[in-house]
């Protein structure tokens, strides 16, 4: 039986959030000591919660302490970092997460010299955008290019997307755009 080839990569120099991610150089993988990977419908809630990623790092040298000053990615390591896991099984890559650091908790002590990530996928940041739609403002579209709309107000990379565009249109969609705060 062949084992999938696990890749799981962050993007420390990123810069913009929402921009094009590039995992070329930031491969973390041979510092894994576990990972786990949580999506799906909640039967209890009956919701469908945001998919979440749990990393522990082997961090003996200290290359994961967001504070220490001689790592390699010091200061790099900071929330909201692109986090991508693939798998590769029959010479064919499967996605099986790509999300954001959202918490980071390091332990220094000698015994559990270890880093733990957790992560959340897209959902979870469509779930803090605030975007406003014009009523009276409404046009005649199709599904696909209202829920391109709504992913433009929350600057969703567009590389990310897959949407049918085609299709009948809604009457009088709402015009859709990015909530700004007025100071």
């Amino acid at each position: 039986m062949i084992n999938p080839v696990y890749s799981i990569c962050i993007d420390w120099d990123c810069t913009a959030l929402h921009g094009a991610h590039d995992f070329t150089r930031d491969d973390i993988t041979d510092d894994v000591k576990a990972f786990r990977v949580t999506r799906g419908k909640s039967k209890d809630e009956n919701t469908y919660p945001a998919a979440t990623l749990e990393l522990t790092l082997e961090n003996s040298t200290g290359k994961y302490y967001p504070t220490l000053a001689t790592s390699p990615l010091y200061p790099k390591i900071r929330l909201g970092l692109p986090i991508r896991v693939q798998a590769t099984y029959n010479e064919i890559t499967y996605s099986l997460f790509y999300g954001y650091l959202n918490r980071i908790t390091a332990y220094p002590i000698r015994e559990k010299q270890e880093v733990y990530f957790y992560a959340t996928d897209g959902i979870d940041l469509l779930a803090k955008c605030i975007v406003i739609q014009d009523m009276d403002d409404k046009v005649n579209q199709s599904d696909g290019v209202s829920v391109n709309e709504v992913l433009d107000a929350v600057i969703w990379n567009a590389t990310r997307r897959n949407i049918d565009m085609d299709g009948g249109d809604i009457t009088l969609f709402p015009d859709t755009f990015e909530f700004e705060k007025s100071i």
